[in-house]
């Protein structure tokens, strides 16, 4: 009777291991796919992906109950397609990488930023009215606009709203209004939608 029962808990024993070594590399192999249809490549950011997590009801989770305020900056890189026509390629690539981690320093951990496509970053501030998103938007602009990289001297243009409760589709025009009338203006400016 033993040496049936021996062989059958290391059988059992071994195939638990197994199994448990299928899941892990199963649950890694699914969170590797979701994060990397959420993440920018190029620079590790979210990408426009992930503005349907947190507007869609399944997304709340990136929305804590307590805040009071949900600030939306768009942001762009004035002249960028020179740079690439200039520079190449992989210059714009290494703007592109400079400007967000510029974007990195500036915003607090718990705010979130995408790379929106191209040129364009788009970023939510929580807990920050239309004065204070103002500030922080003009402070990345200055920021880079003084910046030293590598390529060439940069500018980014940014459009500000605040998010007033009703639909994202408004609040996310409102702030690409904003930033085409600061692009229209000149470039190198922050404009804010009083709407």
């Amino acid at each position: 009777m033993m040496s049936f029962l021996i062989p059958s808990v290391i059988g059992t024993t071994a195939a638990n291991y197994c199994m448990n070594i299928v899941y892990f590399d199963h649950f890694k192999t699914k969170n590797l796919l979701e994060m990397s249809m959420l993440q920018d490549p190029l620079t590790g950011l979210y990408n426009r992906n992930m503005i349907k997590n947190i507007t869609e009801k399944s997304g709340n989770f990136f929305i804590p109950a307590n805040i009071r305020n949900i600030s939306c900056l768009m942001i762009d890189i004035d002249f960028f397609k020179n740079v690439n026509d200039t520079y190449g390629h992989s210059a714009g690539d290494s703007v592109i990488l400079w400007v967000s981690e510029i974007l990195k320093e500036s915003v607090r951990q718990r705010d979130i930023i995408i790379r929106w496509g191209g040129e364009e970053f788009f970023i939510l501030l929580y807990d920050c009215d239309l004065e204070r998103s103002e500030e922080v938007a003009e402070r990345i602009r200055k920021s880079v606009a003084v910046g030293e990289n590598s390529i060439c001297p940069i500018t980014i243009s940014a459009g500000v709203a605040l998010h007033k409760g009703d639909k994202w589709e408004d609040t996310l025009r409102a702030a690409d209004d904003a930033l085409l009338k600061a692009k229209a203006s000149g470039r190198n400016q922050v404009v804010v939608s009083r709407e």
